[in-house]
C-alpha cells in the first residue's frame, strides 16, 4: 500500500485541468466552423470541407492532447511512487 502525498494529488488534479483547457480549444475552433464559417459556405463543395476537416481534425487533437497528457501524468507517478517506496510503503500480507 503507497501513501499518496497531497503534493502529488495536486500536481494530478492540476494536469487534469491543464488537460481539461487544452481539450476545449478543438472543440471552440470546430464550433466556430459550424456556425460562423459553415453558412458562409457558397457550394457543396466548400460546405463539406469547412465542416469534415474540423471535424476529423478536432478528433486527432483531442487524442493527441490526451495522450500526451496522460505520459506527463504517467511519468509523474512513476517519479512519485519511486520516491515514496523506499520511505513510505507499508506491505501488507
Amino acid at each position: 500500500k503507497v501513501q499518496i502525498s497531497s503534493a502529488f494529488t495536486r500536481k494530478r488534479e492540476i494536469m487534469f485541468f491543464k488537460q481539461s483547457l487544452c481539450q476545449m480549444v478543438p472543440f471552440y475552433l470546430l464550433f466556430f466552423c459550424y456556425d460562423i464559417l459553415s453558412p458562409l459556405a457558397s457550394d457543396d463543395w466548400t460546405l463539406f470541407f469547412v465542416t469534415t476537416f474540423p471535424w476529423t481534425s478536432m478528433h486527432a487533437a483531442e487524442g493527441l492532447i490526451m495522450n500526451y497528457f496522460q505520459a506527463r501524468t504517467y511519468r509523474l507517478h512513476k517519479s512519485h511512487v519511486g520516491k515514496t517506496n523506499s520511505t513510505t510503503t507499508t506491505v501488507a500480507s
